[in-house]
Order: C-alpha cells, then structure tokens, then sequence
C-alpha cells in the first residue's frame, strides 16, 4: 500500500475524487495560543491485491519532540485489487503551543505517508 498524505483548508470528496482548497498547508500561523485550525486531513491511498482484508487504520499527529498529541484510529476492509482511495477526515484542533508537527498514516503499524506542518507566530513583515 502506498499513500499520500496531508492538510487542507477545506475538502471533500464526491464521485471518487477530492476538491479541496488550500492543500498542502505547511504552516498555521496564529498571533495567540491557542492556536486554532479547523480543516481537513487529505488522503490518497494506493492499494495491491495483497493489501485486501481488514486493516487498522491510525491517523496520528506528532509534536517535534515525538510525543504523540493526537491519534485517530479505525479498521478499514481494503477489497482486493488495485484499487485507489480517496478520504477525507474534518479535523478540527486547538494547539496548545507553538511547535513542528508530524502528520502520519499508519496501516497495520507501518507508515504509510507522513506529512510536515509548523505552528507558529507569524512572520515578521518587513516595514
């Protein structure tokens, strides 16, 4: 199984595809903590014929220092053959402070896709 995965401002997905808006995001930037983000965690999913049966699914979040802060689990029935998948899950997150996240998909305790993200004060502007 193979897959991609990551932040969107916005997503959903219809007739087997995703729109989404603002995928990718890197960084969420706040002046105060908490630092709110409420959007959508974006996954592209390639699976074999060998992938087929019931898998567990676990969707954790990863503070810089590897300290699990956020982690959704779920048992998938993966159908045989090559198949593509496409899923959207809301997430809506306070984050205490300010830090480097990891996003990661784990099938059956192996990685899958990990994406990167900041949380952070803005950038300066220059004047």
């Amino acid at each position: 199984m193979e897959g991609i995965v990551l932040l969107a401002e916005a997503a959903n997905t219809h007739d087997k595809l995703v729109s989404m808006l603002r995928g990718g995001i890197t960084s969420i930037y706040s002046e105060s903590k908490p630092v709110n983000f409420a959007g959508s965690i974006v996954m592209f999913l390639v699976t074999r014929a060998e992938d087929a049966g019931v898998r567990k699914f676990l969707i954790e979040c990863k503070k810089s220092d590897g300290e699990v802060w956020m982690a959704l689990k779920q048992d998938v029935e993966i159908s045989s053959g090559i198949k593509r998948i496409n899923s959207v899950v809301p997430f809506v997150a306070s984050f205490p402070e300010y830090d480097d996240f990891t996003l990661s998909l784990r099938v059956d305790d192996e990685v899958i896709a990990s994406f990167e993200f900041e949380v952070a004060l803005p950038p300066q502007k220059s004047k």
